[in-house]
This record gives C-alpha cells, sequence and structure tokens, in this order.
C-alpha cells in the first residue's frame, strides 16, 4: 500500500502507465529498478543538466552481496514529480 501511495504521490500522472509497463516486464520496482530495496544509497543533483522545467538527480544505490547500480531521475520543477527514469551504466 505505501508503495503505491508514494507512486501516486511521487510520480507524475503521465508516466504511471510506462512504469507500470516497466515493472511488468521486469518483474521488479520501477522506481528502485529492483525486486529489492537496496541496503543504502547516495543522491546527487546532476545541475549540467539541469534546465528551467527540469531537475536531474542521480542514485547511487548499494545492494548486499551485488554491485551498485545508478539510476538518473528526471524531476519536474513545477510540481516535483518524477518524470522519467533511466538506468545509467
Amino acid at each position: 500500500m505505501a508503495k503505491v501511495k508514494a507512486k501516486k504521490n511521487f510520480v507524475a500522472l503521465q508516466y504511471q502507465a510506462p512504469l507500470a509497463d516497466w515493472e511488468r516486464k521486469n518483474d521488479a520496482d520501477g522506481v528502485f529498478r529492483a525486486q529489492n530495496a537496496p541496503a543504502s544509497f547516495a543522491v546527487k543533483a546532476d545541475s549540467a543538466k539541469a534546465t528551467q522545467d527540469s531537475a536531474f538527480v542521480v542514485a547511487t544505490f548499494k545492494w548486499e552481496g551485488a554491485e551498485n547500480t545508478r539510476v538518473e531521475y528526471q524531476v519536474d520543477a513545477k510540481d516535483e514529480k518524477i518524470r522519467n527514469i533511466e538506468e545509467l551504466g
């Protein structure tokens, strides 16, 4: 229930369907891009990509017994909701 509420509150309405499609195809959480929650994470703004309309945030997720992953979130500058999520190499 909390997961659904968080997505409703923090993911833009127009991105919820593509996110749900990604989750069905990958059998994983679309926000974390994983099947479970990370052990820890660090977040950093990417000011070089920021525009008047969007902020970009990169999260580095640290997993127990696995490689770290990096995920970039595009966030609307006005409503602060996630507009896009990209896995980084």
